[in-house]
């Protein structure tokens, strides 16, 4: 996000910074979004619990038969309490691999339910749509199975007629987990309107707190990775984010966070936008949450922000980002030591006069300390260069 006229050694900086911000963010992202994505069952029943692998496969089948045989038959509670049993199965990790349940050739018959005309039977529904997500939460070959048989498209189909919020929960989970699978599906949600849904399902009545907080967990996942998304299409993600970021939840403040810090490293407009939309006090104020998972993505996007413009960095400074950053310093794990000490030195690329301002508010401490040595040293590297 090179500004005209920038000096080369401000240019160096910042190619610098760019490089060791590739290697910082990589070594949390994938985990904790992996973390998120089963739609785990509760309550599993004891028959289930102390089933060897061999055993969940062979009870897997057996479900299979039984639901395809109720299908037939038309006999919708027993083909309720089978799938409850394929539910439980495909949620357990522990239990039989979700390509076993994708092998028995029943994911059709799933994707098949979510149809408009099954709509008396929801208990049935729910089921359905609750193993697709599980498998969807799987490996790259589950998600490509399931979008082989027009899976997403039904999904997405189901959450245009239902008022069910359970059914429409489950369904985000689901489009979640798929978006966040690659970025081809990532594209394919986008092109087929999924933003829209998004924002209907936000303005809704229906929009209770567990459908919220799947939705923006939804939303972090289309703002996610690169190449990123068309400008076009995230701006108009802003709004839920605006919405949301006031709120007290740690899951939803944390899924924000990561939002924002994705699109403030799209480009200086999606920057100027969230600017406009008055959220730096409030991002100032998580960088001192007590919840370290929302502090890290609120790092970053301090760090990407104070990489755009002078006018960012003013204002970031001006909100007191330095009393966050300085306590990050002294964090246990070295990975937001490290975060911080990029951030800073973002910071620390800026004109003079603001550079004597960050000076005056925050003391660089324990440079000696090897855990923290090279990072420290960077952003110590970053501010002589600019004082000199």
């Amino acid at each position: 996000m090179a500004q005209e006229g920038e000096d080369s050694v401000t240019r160096a900086l910042k190619i610098k910074r760019e490089e060791f911000r590739v290697e910082i963010r990589k070594r949390t992202m994938d985990r904790m979004f992996a973390e998120k994505r089963t739609c785990h069952s509760t309550s599993e029943p004891a028959h289930l619990k102390n089933l060897t692998e061999e055993e969940r496969r062979a009870t897997t089948s057996k479900s299979v038969v039984e639901f395809k045989k109720a299908l037939l038959e038309q006999d919708w509670s027993r083909a309720g309490q089978t799938l409850e049993v394929l539910r439980h199965l495909s949620s357990n990790r522990d239990g039989p691999t979700t390509k076993h349940i994708g092998k028995t050739g029943v994911l059709p018959y799933l994707v098949d339910l979510l149809d408009i005309k099954y709509a008396s039977y929801p208990k049935v529904q729910l089921e359905a749509v609750w193993i697709l997500t599980n498998i969807a939460s799987g490996d790259s070959t589950d998600v490509a199975n399931l979008v082989a048989i027009d899976g997403v498209s039904k999904i997405i189909g189901m959450l245009f007629w239902t008022k069910d919020t359970a059914h429409i929960e489950t369904a985000i989970w689901a489009l979640g987990n798929v978006c966040g699978e690659s970025l081809i599906y990532r594209d394919q949600l986008l092109a087929m309107g999924i933003i829209d849904l998004v924002l209907e399902i936000l303005g809704s009545q229906i929009c209770e707190y567990k459908i919220l907080k799947t939705l923006v967990w939804l939303t972090s996942n289309l703002v996610r990775g690169r190449p990123y998304p068309p400008e076009r299409e995230v701006l108009r993600l802003l709004p839920v984010l605006a919405q949301t970021i006031h709120m007290e939840s740690e899951d939803i403040l944390s899924d924000v966070m990561w939002s924002i810090s994705y699109l403030s490293d799209v480009s200086i407009n999606l920057c100027n936008r969230l600017i406009e939309l008055r959220l730096i006090p409030r991002i100032a104020k998580l960088l001192l949450h007590k919840n370290f998972l929302i502090r890290i993505p609120t790092l970053r996007a301090v760090g990407n922000l104070a990489n755009s413009t002078d006018e960012h960095t003013k204002l970031l400074l001006e909100n007191g980002v330095l009393v966050g950053i300085g306590a990050l310093l002294e964090a246990r794990k070295p990975v937001i030591r490290r975060e911080a000490c990029w951030a800073l030195s973002n910071l620390f690329a800026c004109p003079t006069e603001l550079l004597e301002y960050a000076v005056q508010t925050l003391s660089l401490i324990h440079i000696s300390e090897p855990t923290r040595q090279a990072e420290i040293s960077y952003a110590v590297f970053c501010l002589k260069k600019k004082k000199s």
